[in-house]
Protein backbone atom coordinates (compact mmCIF):
# COMPACT_ATOMS: atom_id res chain seq x y z
CA UNK A 1 0.00 0.00 0.00
CA UNK A 2 1.14 3.67 -0.58
CA UNK A 3 3.69 4.50 2.57
CA UNK A 4 3.35 7.22 4.63
CA UNK A 5 5.55 10.70 4.56
CA UNK A 6 7.82 11.18 6.80
CA UNK A 7 8.12 14.90 5.78
CA UNK A 8 4.68 16.01 5.21
CA UNK A 9 3.80 19.15 6.89
CA UNK A 10 0.84 20.41 5.62
CA UNK A 11 -2.60 18.47 4.14
CA UNK A 12 -5.00 19.52 2.05
CA UNK A 13 -8.35 17.85 2.05
CA UNK A 14 -11.28 17.44 0.61
CA UNK A 15 -14.20 17.03 3.16
CA UNK A 16 -16.95 14.60 1.52
CA UNK A 17 -16.38 11.70 1.25
CA UNK A 18 -12.71 11.93 1.57
CA UNK A 19 -12.78 12.43 5.48
CA UNK A 20 -16.87 11.57 6.56
CA UNK A 21 -19.40 10.34 4.58
CA UNK A 22 -21.41 12.97 2.51
CA UNK A 23 -24.31 14.53 5.13
CA UNK A 24 -22.59 12.69 7.70
CA UNK A 25 -20.51 14.11 11.26
CA UNK A 26 -16.84 12.86 11.17
CA UNK A 27 -16.37 9.37 13.09
CA UNK A 28 -14.44 9.09 16.31
CA UNK A 29 -11.98 7.10 15.28
CA UNK A 30 -11.24 9.53 12.23
CA UNK A 31 -11.15 12.56 14.64
CA UNK A 32 -8.36 10.56 16.61
CA UNK A 33 -6.62 9.52 13.35
CA UNK A 34 -6.62 13.74 12.45
CA UNK A 35 -5.89 14.55 15.96
CA UNK A 36 -2.57 12.13 15.80
CA UNK A 37 -1.73 14.50 13.12
CA UNK A 38 -2.23 17.76 14.54
CA UNK A 39 -0.44 17.08 18.04
CA UNK A 40 2.47 16.69 15.53
CA UNK A 41 2.17 20.12 14.53
CA UNK A 42 0.90 18.84 10.89
CA UNK A 43 -1.65 21.13 9.31
CA UNK A 44 -4.53 20.13 7.80
CA UNK A 45 -6.29 22.32 5.42
CA UNK A 46 -9.88 21.24 5.11
CA UNK A 47 -11.19 22.27 1.39
CA UNK A 48 -15.00 21.51 0.55
CA UNK A 49 -18.19 23.41 -1.44
CA UNK A 50 -19.94 23.04 2.07
CA UNK A 51 -20.44 25.98 4.03
CA UNK A 52 -18.07 27.15 7.05
CA UNK A 53 -20.47 26.67 9.47
CA UNK A 54 -21.61 22.89 7.84
CA UNK A 55 -17.68 21.92 7.88
CA UNK A 56 -17.68 23.56 11.80
CA UNK A 57 -20.56 21.43 13.32
CA UNK A 58 -19.62 18.32 10.67
CA UNK A 59 -15.93 17.97 11.46
CA UNK A 60 -14.32 20.68 13.39
CA UNK A 61 -16.35 20.50 16.15
CA UNK A 62 -15.57 17.24 17.34
CA UNK A 63 -12.12 17.69 17.70
CA UNK A 64 -10.29 18.99 20.44
CA UNK A 65 -9.91 22.82 20.65
CA UNK A 66 -6.47 22.71 21.73
CA UNK A 67 -5.46 21.16 18.39
CA UNK A 68 -7.98 23.43 15.75
CA UNK A 69 -5.28 26.30 15.56
CA UNK A 70 -3.36 24.00 12.81
CA UNK A 71 -6.90 23.76 10.90
CA UNK A 72 -7.85 26.01 8.25
CA UNK A 73 -10.98 25.98 6.31
CA UNK A 74 -11.81 27.32 2.38
CA UNK A 75 -15.31 26.21 2.39
CA UNK A 76 -17.51 27.16 -0.94
CA UNK A 77 -14.94 25.75 -3.19
CA UNK A 78 -11.96 28.50 -1.04
CA UNK A 79 -14.12 31.34 -1.72
CA UNK A 80 -13.05 32.44 1.47
CA UNK A 81 -10.62 30.86 4.21
CA UNK A 82 -11.24 30.42 7.71
CA UNK A 83 -8.98 29.89 11.24
CA UNK A 84 -9.20 29.48 14.53
CA UNK A 85 -7.60 31.14 17.43
CA UNK A 86 -5.66 29.85 20.49
CA UNK A 87 -8.69 29.02 22.27
CA UNK A 88 -9.80 26.53 19.61
CA UNK A 89 -12.73 29.26 18.36
CA UNK A 90 -13.17 30.01 14.92
CA UNK A 91 -12.21 33.67 13.87
CA UNK A 92 -14.83 35.10 12.47
CA UNK A 93 -13.55 37.58 9.83
CA UNK A 94 -12.01 35.11 7.44
CA UNK A 95 -8.53 35.03 6.22
CA UNK A 96 -9.17 35.67 2.84
CA UNK A 97 -12.74 36.21 1.20
CA UNK A 98 -12.99 36.68 -2.69
CA UNK A 99 -15.58 39.41 -1.91
CA UNK A 100 -12.97 41.95 -1.36
CA UNK A 101 -12.01 41.97 -4.97
CA UNK A 102 -15.79 41.33 -6.50
CA UNK A 103 -19.59 40.72 -5.81
CA UNK A 104 -22.52 38.54 -6.95
CA UNK A 105 -25.62 40.50 -8.32
CA UNK A 106 -28.01 38.10 -6.02
CA UNK A 107 -30.98 40.10 -7.72
CA UNK A 108 -30.28 38.34 -11.69
CA UNK A 109 -29.19 35.02 -9.82
CA UNK A 110 -32.11 34.25 -8.07
CA UNK A 111 -34.00 34.98 -10.95
CA UNK A 112 -31.53 32.79 -13.06
CA UNK A 113 -32.53 29.89 -10.18
CA UNK A 114 -36.52 30.28 -10.73
CA UNK A 115 -35.60 29.94 -14.42
CA UNK A 116 -33.80 26.62 -13.90
CA UNK A 117 -36.71 24.82 -11.43
CA UNK A 118 -39.47 25.95 -14.16
CA UNK A 119 -37.51 24.61 -16.72
CA UNK A 120 -36.77 21.30 -15.12
CA UNK A 121 -39.71 21.33 -12.72
CA UNK A 122 -37.73 21.09 -9.54
CA UNK A 123 -38.98 21.60 -6.41
CA UNK A 124 -36.84 23.93 -4.59
CA UNK A 125 -36.52 23.25 -0.50
CA UNK A 126 -34.06 25.54 1.35
CA UNK A 127 -32.61 24.17 4.44
CA UNK A 128 -29.25 22.99 5.16
CA UNK A 129 -30.73 20.15 7.07
CA UNK A 130 -31.01 16.83 5.62
CA UNK A 131 -33.52 15.72 8.14
CA UNK A 132 -35.64 18.51 7.17
CA UNK A 133 -34.80 18.15 3.81
CA UNK A 134 -36.34 14.51 3.97
CA UNK A 135 -39.46 15.38 5.97
CA UNK A 136 -40.78 17.69 3.22
CA UNK A 137 -39.63 15.82 0.12
CA UNK A 138 -39.94 12.24 0.97
CA UNK A 139 -37.73 10.15 -1.56
CA UNK A 140 -38.70 12.32 -4.43
CA UNK A 141 -35.54 12.91 -6.77
CA UNK A 142 -37.38 15.95 -8.26
CA UNK A 143 -36.72 18.15 -4.36
CA UNK A 144 -33.52 19.77 -4.45
CA UNK A 145 -32.02 21.20 -1.34
CA UNK A 146 -31.31 24.49 -1.82
CA UNK A 147 -28.83 26.71 -0.02
CA UNK A 148 -27.54 30.24 0.18
CA UNK A 149 -23.97 30.25 1.30
CA UNK A 150 -23.50 34.02 0.61
CA UNK A 151 -20.78 33.24 -1.67
CA UNK A 152 -21.83 30.51 -3.24
CA UNK A 153 -25.74 28.98 -3.86
CA UNK A 154 -25.74 25.26 -3.77
CA UNK A 155 -28.11 23.19 -4.94
CA UNK A 156 -28.06 19.11 -3.37
CA UNK A 157 -30.09 16.16 -5.03
CA UNK A 158 -29.77 14.77 -1.83
CA UNK A 159 -32.24 11.72 -2.85
CA UNK A 160 -29.72 11.24 -5.67
CA UNK A 161 -29.83 11.58 -8.97
CA UNK A 162 -32.08 9.52 -11.37
CA UNK A 163 -29.40 8.31 -14.13
CA UNK A 164 -27.78 4.78 -14.81
CA UNK A 165 -24.57 6.32 -13.48
CA UNK A 166 -22.96 7.85 -16.14
CA UNK A 167 -22.16 11.73 -16.54
CA UNK A 168 -23.94 11.82 -19.89
CA UNK A 169 -27.19 10.97 -18.08
CA UNK A 170 -26.73 13.08 -15.22
CA UNK A 171 -29.22 15.60 -15.31
CA UNK A 172 -26.82 17.99 -13.13
CA UNK A 173 -24.81 18.28 -16.31
CA UNK A 174 -27.92 19.54 -18.46
CA UNK A 175 -29.06 22.09 -15.60
CA UNK A 176 -25.06 23.47 -15.74
CA UNK A 177 -25.08 23.89 -19.33
CA UNK A 178 -28.54 25.76 -19.28
CA UNK A 179 -27.38 27.73 -16.20
CA UNK A 180 -24.42 28.98 -18.07
CA UNK A 181 -26.38 30.01 -20.97
CA UNK A 182 -28.33 32.16 -18.71
CA UNK A 183 -25.43 33.24 -17.15
CA UNK A 184 -23.90 34.97 -20.08
CA UNK A 185 -27.60 35.98 -20.92
CA UNK A 186 -27.68 37.84 -17.97
CA UNK A 187 -23.82 38.85 -17.85
CA UNK A 188 -23.55 38.04 -14.33
CA UNK A 189 -19.88 36.57 -13.46
CA UNK A 190 -21.15 33.36 -11.69
CA UNK A 191 -20.01 30.03 -12.84
CA UNK A 192 -22.11 26.76 -12.13
CA UNK A 193 -20.00 23.83 -11.63
CA UNK A 194 -21.04 19.68 -10.86
CA UNK A 195 -20.29 19.80 -7.01
CA UNK A 196 -18.96 16.47 -5.46
CA UNK A 197 -21.28 13.40 -6.40
CA UNK A 198 -25.09 14.95 -5.98
CA UNK A 199 -24.60 19.13 -5.89
CA UNK A 200 -24.22 21.62 -8.34
CA UNK A 201 -22.45 24.87 -7.43
CA UNK A 202 -23.06 28.54 -8.35
CA UNK A 203 -19.49 30.20 -7.68
CA UNK A 204 -18.14 33.16 -8.47
CA UNK A 205 -15.93 33.19 -11.68
CA UNK A 206 -12.58 32.31 -11.11
CA UNK A 207 -13.55 30.34 -7.62
CA UNK A 208 -12.14 26.53 -7.62
CA UNK A 209 -10.70 25.02 -4.61
CA UNK A 210 -7.34 25.68 -6.39
CA UNK A 211 -8.02 29.25 -5.09
CA UNK A 212 -8.12 28.70 -1.64
CA UNK A 213 -4.62 26.71 -2.05
CA UNK A 214 -3.04 29.35 -4.14
CA UNK A 215 -3.79 32.03 -1.32
CA UNK A 216 -2.32 29.73 1.43
CA UNK A 217 0.55 28.62 -0.08
CA UNK A 218 3.90 30.11 -2.10
CA UNK A 219 5.43 28.80 -5.03
CA UNK A 220 8.34 31.21 -4.69
CA UNK A 221 9.65 33.52 -1.90
CA UNK A 222 7.62 36.69 -2.84
CA UNK A 223 4.88 37.43 -0.84
CA UNK A 224 1.36 37.50 -2.10
CA UNK A 225 0.05 40.96 -1.32
CA UNK A 226 -3.63 39.49 -0.90
CA UNK A 227 -2.83 37.12 2.06
CA UNK A 228 -0.89 38.89 5.22
CA UNK A 229 -0.31 34.62 6.25
CA UNK A 230 1.00 32.24 3.95
CA UNK A 231 3.19 29.08 3.65
CA UNK A 232 6.42 28.57 1.92
CA UNK A 233 7.35 25.07 0.83
CA UNK A 234 10.62 24.51 0.56
CA UNK A 235 9.90 20.89 -0.94
CA UNK A 236 7.24 19.03 -2.68
CA UNK A 237 7.36 16.46 0.23
CA UNK A 238 6.08 18.52 2.87
CA UNK A 239 2.68 18.82 1.05
CA UNK A 240 0.12 16.04 0.39
CA UNK A 241 -3.20 16.56 -1.11
CA UNK A 242 -6.18 14.26 -0.45
CA UNK A 243 -9.21 13.93 -2.09
CA UNK A 244 -12.07 11.34 -3.98
CA UNK A 245 -12.67 13.99 -7.56
CA UNK A 246 -10.02 13.60 -9.77
CA UNK A 247 -11.58 11.86 -12.41
CA UNK A 248 -13.90 13.77 -15.69
CA UNK A 249 -15.75 11.00 -14.92
CA UNK A 250 -17.21 12.43 -11.46
CA UNK A 251 -16.77 16.12 -12.19
CA UNK A 252 -13.04 16.60 -11.36
CA UNK A 253 -13.97 18.73 -8.38
CA UNK A 254 -10.43 18.35 -6.57
CA UNK A 255 -8.39 18.87 -9.37
CA UNK A 256 -7.53 22.39 -8.64
CA UNK A 257 -6.02 21.26 -5.45
CA UNK A 258 -3.49 19.38 -7.47
CA UNK A 259 -2.92 21.77 -10.57
CA UNK A 260 -2.19 24.84 -8.05
CA UNK A 261 1.05 23.05 -6.90
CA UNK A 262 4.09 21.85 -8.36
CA UNK A 263 3.19 18.63 -10.28
CA UNK A 264 5.31 16.54 -7.94
CA UNK A 265 3.43 17.23 -4.78
CA UNK A 266 1.78 13.69 -4.42
CA UNK A 267 -1.80 13.64 -4.46
CA UNK A 268 -3.56 10.53 -3.31
CA UNK A 269 -7.28 9.66 -4.54
CA UNK A 270 -9.75 7.71 -2.33
CA UNK A 271 -12.35 6.97 -5.07
CA UNK A 272 -11.53 4.55 -7.60
CA UNK A 273 -10.97 6.04 -11.22
CA UNK A 274 -9.09 5.85 -14.30
CA UNK A 275 -9.23 9.40 -16.53
CA UNK A 276 -7.08 11.18 -13.96
CA UNK A 277 -4.38 13.61 -15.10
CA UNK A 278 -1.21 11.71 -15.28
CA UNK A 279 1.21 15.10 -15.24
CA UNK A 280 0.68 15.19 -11.97
CA UNK A 281 1.46 12.91 -9.12
CA UNK A 282 -2.45 11.48 -8.35
CA UNK A 283 -1.94 7.98 -7.04
CA UNK A 284 -4.84 5.89 -6.27
CA UNK A 285 -4.78 4.28 -3.07
CA UNK A 286 -4.44 0.54 -3.13
CA UNK A 287 -6.22 -0.66 -0.10
CA UNK A 288 -9.17 -2.32 0.06
CA UNK A 289 -11.47 0.19 1.10
CA UNK A 290 -12.56 3.39 -0.47
CA UNK A 291 -13.43 7.05 0.24
CA UNK A 292 -13.35 7.49 4.40
CA UNK A 293 -13.17 4.29 4.99
CA UNK A 294 -9.81 4.26 2.68
CA UNK A 295 -8.38 7.13 4.13
CA UNK A 296 -8.61 6.05 7.30
CA UNK A 297 -7.18 2.47 6.11
CA UNK A 298 -3.86 4.55 5.03
CA UNK A 299 -4.14 6.62 8.40
CA UNK A 300 -4.20 3.38 10.34
CA UNK A 301 -1.54 1.81 7.76
CA UNK A 302 1.56 3.45 9.74
CA UNK A 303 2.05 4.03 13.31
CA UNK A 304 2.71 7.83 13.91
Amino acid sequence: MIKWNEKVQYIITDVDDTIVPIYHSISMEMVWSLEALLKRNIKIILISGQSVSNIVNRVTAHINPQFRKNIFIGHCNGAEIYEFGKQGLLIQEPLFSVLQYVSIDKTKLWLIMEDIRKNFNLQYVFTNNVHEFKRIAGNSKMFVMVEDRNVQISMDFVNGINNDGSLESDIRVEIVQYAKKLMDIHKIDVEPKLGGMCAIDFNIKGVDKGLAVRRLFSASNTKNEKLEKQIFLNSSQEVEIWGDSFSKLNGDSDFSMCSSLPNDVRTICFRRCQDYNSKYNIQLWDGSMELSDGLYEYLNSYTI
